[in-house]
């Protein structure tokens, strides 16, 4: 019975699969970015560490009417980028992690700047997320209490 199902699978993944033609889902990076952050005036100097994907493409050899043909595809390879930002502090919002849980998908809000002064000469280590991004619970659990959790609009472009 067992060998029946493997047989089984092994024809799905064989027929359902990606095949060289076709082209790869873009891969989604984490909700939740790493960084460092430092209060220098009115403002919070952000160093924010975020994956990316690259698109590349690659020659790969398929069979293809009992051929071996030679084709391409695109594969996405994972890259980590570091961005330096200067955001005003005023209406920075965000959260801090604490034993009963943050939940993400409340509204965040306004973190208070002493608190917040304090804790990052505690530590400097934030996390951080765009705010066009839910964070899953399983995310949230692993995130250490006291952990400050800014939210960031997207860069300016231009």
């Amino acid at each position: 019975m067992l060998r029946i199902e493997v047989c089984l699978a092994s024809v799905v993944l064989l027929t359902c699969g990606l095949h060289a033609d076709e082209k790869s889902p873009i891969p989604k990076g984490p909700s939740l970015s790493a960084g460092t952050a430092s209060i220098e005036g009115e403002a919070l100097r952000c160093a924010v560490t975020t994956l990316r994907y690259s698109a590349q493409i690659q020659t790969v050899e398929v069979m293809r009417d009992g051929k071996l043909v030679k084709t391409n595809r695109t594969v996405y390879v994972p890259e980590y980028v570091t961005q330096t930002r200067l955001i005003p502090l005023k209406g920075l919002r965000g959260y801090i992690a604490n034993s009963q849980g943050i939940d993400p998908t409340k509204h965040p809000q306004r973190l208070d700047l002493t608190k917040l002064r304090q804790l990052l000469k505690n530590s400097p280590h934030v996390l951080f997320m765009s705010d066009r991004d839910k964070v899953s619970p399983e995310q949230v659990r692993k995130v250490k209490e006291g952990t400050v959790i800014l939210i960031l609009n997207p860069p300016p472009t231009g």
